[in-house]
């Protein structure tokens, strides 16, 4: 059983604010989300809740993750606790308890929390449920929450099992501003061309958000079922049409990739695209190659931004 980690006292006193889900923005990359509906016969009718499971790689290639749990309208539950049941296995495991909200007279109010961060730069014990290599492999995962009453019967009241990962903007948070990008899909080099990973899928945006001093722009890619643990190349058309190898990214070993420029942080375009505003790139084809193959595992042409 792993060790549990709750979120202790200080989530006791959110109260009401553990009413919705917590948002998940656009920061967290790969994401899986269920919602928990109740178990029939529980006695939970009422109640319901979500999971989020996210993963990020950052670009100095090191990693962040994290499960959320959310649930409200527990009815004389006096305890509860998340149980997972990992894809391929039958048997739940114990992964922690959920932090259960009191109102202002120390009633326990239905609702409650699970949080874990894993984050590769810090090693403060936190683990990844079910010791799993990561949290995407959470796809297809049964989720339960399993409540305790007051005779300290166990029983499974809610439940959900999260889809497949998606994509989720990194680079900029909804609702920025002032902001224009444009997102399009990454697809297979057409025949004769084989590539080395046909199953890889991947988008790549590209935006500018008008601000003074100047404006703040950039790229960034995201693919999936690449090679896991292999070297990447990310390859821009130049002002004269040829490619010119811009950038590298490392897939994880779930074959994730992440590669952006952001000027907001000090970088600047690649000088092989001959522009400094990304308005200029408009109908420039971009790949991304493993490293020491000469054709690429994914292509796009970089759309019109304002």
């Amino acid at each position: 059983m792993l060790a549990r980690r709750t979120l202790g006292i200080a989530a006791l006193a959110l109260g009401a604010a553990l009413l919705s889900a917590p948002p998940a923005g656009a920061g967290e990359g790969f994401l899986g989300r269920c919602p928990l509906f109740p178990v029939l016969g529980a006695g939970q009718d009422g109640a319901t809740g979500g999971v989020t499971a996210w993963f990020r790689q950052r670009n100095d290639r090191s990693t962040v993750q994290g499960l959320r749990v959310w649930v409200r309208g527990l009815v004389d539950a006096e305890g509860a606790a998340l149980w997972v049941t990992p894809p391929g296995l039958t048997d739940a495991q114990e992964v922690g308890d959920l932090a259960l909200a009191q109102d202002s007279d120390g009633e326990l109010t239905g609702s409650g929390y699970f949080e874990v961060i894993v984050d590769s730069r810090f090693d403060d014990g936190s683990e990844i449920p079910a010791g799993l290599e990561s949290m995407v492999k959470l796809a297809s995962a049964r989720i339960e929450v399993r409540t305790t009453d007051a005779d300290a019967v166990e029983t499974a009241s809610l439940q959900g099992r999260i889809p497949e990962f998606r994509f989720r903007d990194i680079v900029l948070r909804p609702g920025s501003p002032g902001t224009s990008g444009r997102t399009v899909r990454m697809v297979r080099p057409p025949e004769p061309v084989v590539p080395p990973d046909d199953v890889a899928r991947g988008s790549v945006r590209i935006w500018r958000r008008p601000q003074a001093g100047g404006a703040r722009m950039g790229l960034a890619i995201y693919a999936r079922f690449l090679t896991a643990d292999e070297s990447y190349e990310v390859w821009l058309e130049d002002p004269a049409g040829e490619l010119q190898e811009v950038g590298a990214l490392d897939s994880t070993a779930d074959g994730l990739g992440y590669w952006s420029v952001d000027t907001a942080t000090g970088e600047t375009l690649p000088p092989e695209a001959g522009e400094d505003d990304v308005r200029g790139l408009r109908g420039r084809r971009i790949e991304i190659r493993r490293s020491g193959v000469t054709d690429p595992s994914l292509i796009a042409i970089l759309p019109r931004v304002r």
